[in-house]
Parts: structure tokens; C-alpha cells; sequence
């Protein structure tokens, strides 16, 4: 999701460009507030997200599809017979994972004191990328699949 709005906000309203996310796993019930207020601390409101679930349909559809984590690149693999690059292979020319919280600190819910931080350093560590992954992102992208 924070990649979407980043990237989102430094293509513009303008650029005809449809940008979305899907997770790997069943969509949450929403934003977190602190995850929102520290997007809002960068002029961009995340509020009108809306969670889903990645589909057949969704890959197709996409010139460009990312995972953020080696897990979440396995899964596209596994289950969708599609190969993505990472997101910090697109951004940074690195092939290194991003990990979710959950993957990254174990009950993270039990431990917000590191939670908090290590998600506002993933927030800042895609809106520093999206300079490296706009100039990037035409050697990755793919024209769409036929639609069946």
C-alpha cells in the first residue's frame, strides 16, 4: 500500500497511469492511524485505501507488478506461474527483500516500541526509492497479457 501512494504521488494526478496494490495474503480491515498519519506527514492521504487480495486478473491487467519481500515474490511464483521483480531490484538495483512487520519482528503487535519505527523506516525507504524506480521501471515493465 505504501508503495501504491508513493509512487502515486510522484506521478501525479495527470500521468495515465493506474497504480494499485494487492496482497498476497487476506486483505486487513484497513489503514492503521499511525501508519496514516506518518503518510499524511508527507502530503499524502492514504485513507481512501482499499484492501484486496491479488488475482489472475489483477497480474494480467499490470505492465508492471512488484512484491516488496522474497516470500511475497515465491508466492506470485508458486501460485500464478508469474516471475516479479523486487521492489528494491525496481528502486535500487538490489536484490533484496523489504520485509513485512510481521516478518521482520516477531508479535509485532505485542511489540509496538520496534513495530513503529521499522514501518516508518519501510514508509521512508519506498518515497526514497521512487526516484530509482521511476527511471528504472520502463526496463521491467511488459505489455499486459490478452485478456481471455
Amino acid at each position: 500500500m505504501s508503495a501504491e501512494y508513493a509512487l502515486r504521488s510522484v506521478l501525479g494526478i495527470d500521468a495515465g497511469v493506474t497504480v494499485s496494490s494487492a496482497g498476497i495474503a487476506e486483505p486487513p480491515h484497513g489503514v492503521l492511524d499511525w501508519v496514516r498519519d506518518y503518510h499524511l506527514q508527507r502530503q499524502v492521504d492514504v485513507s481512501p485505501h482499499a484492501p484486496r487480495r491479488l488475482t489472475h486478473e489483477i497480474l494480467r491487467s499490470a505492465t508492471l507488478a512488484v512484491a516488496m519481500s522474497t516470500n511475497h515474490r515465491d508466492h506470485v511464483a508458486e501460485h500464478f506461474g508469474t516471475a516479479v521483480p523486487l521492489f528494491n531490484e525496481v528502486a535500487f538495483a538490489r536484490n533484496e527483500a523489504l520485509p513485512d512487520v510481521h516478518e521482520a519482528i516477531e508479535n509485532w503487535r505485542q511489540n509496538m516500541d520496534r513495530a513503529v519505527p521499522y514501518v516508518y523506516q519501510v514508509i521512508d525507504h519506498i518515497y526514497d526509492g521512487m526516484p530509482g524506480f521511476l527511471e528504472r521501471m520502463p526496463a521491467f515493465s511488459r505489455p499486459p497479457a490478452e485478456k481471455q
